[in-house]
């Protein structure tokens, strides 16, 4: 199979799933294995991103596609159902996988030299798909409203939200 040469800009665009090779943006020391990441928003010089997890387990009861948020658990996040389709060219998590919205959350932001050196000059990124409009939106909600993302990060998040609820 080919695989079509992207650009650097096809690459950072909002909603995007990609999957970073040895992800370092937890303590800037990379990671072993890579990470699905989702583009949140881009400004001229930083993107803001979400890392999905498959090895976090979920307890059963909470389970449910889409934000999770239960006032009698200690968790906060958003959750991609196994099979369930969210790219708008049919992508979908393979194991159920969820984005951290509670302590230490998985939403960073790293300038886009960074990107651009660290992954894309490396040939170390790889696009998976685009979120569907609506998983998009469900997606920045949730990450917006979890109040351990931090303020600086949630700035970045605010015009897109206004679109969404205006």
């Amino acid at each position: 199979m080919n695989k079509v040469k992207m650009t650097f800009s096809d690459y950072i665009k909002k909603g995007n799933i990609l999957h970073f090779d040895k992800f370092d943006f937890f303590d800037g020391h990379p990671d072993k294995k890579g990470r699905l990441s989702i583009v949140l928003q881009i400004t001229p010089e930083k993107i803001v991103i979400a890392t999905v997890t498959a090895s976090f387990p979920l307890p059963t009861d909470i389970m449910k596609h889409g934000c999770i948020k239960p006032a009698d658990k200690p968790y906060r996040g958003y959750h991609f159902v196994q099979g369930v389709v969210v790219g708008k060219n049919g992508y979908y998590f393979d194991m159920n996988s969820y984005a951290n919205l509670y302590h230490n959350p998985s939403v960073f932001d790293r300038t886009l030299e960074h990107i651009r050196t660290q992954y894309f000059d490396k040939d170390a990124i790889e696009y998976k798909d685009t979120l569907t409009n609506k998983e998009y939106e469900d997606f920045i909600y949730c990450v917006y409203h979890s109040p351990y993302i931090k303020r600086g990060l949630k700035k970045y998040l605010e015009e897109e939200l206004n679109k969404i609820i205006n």
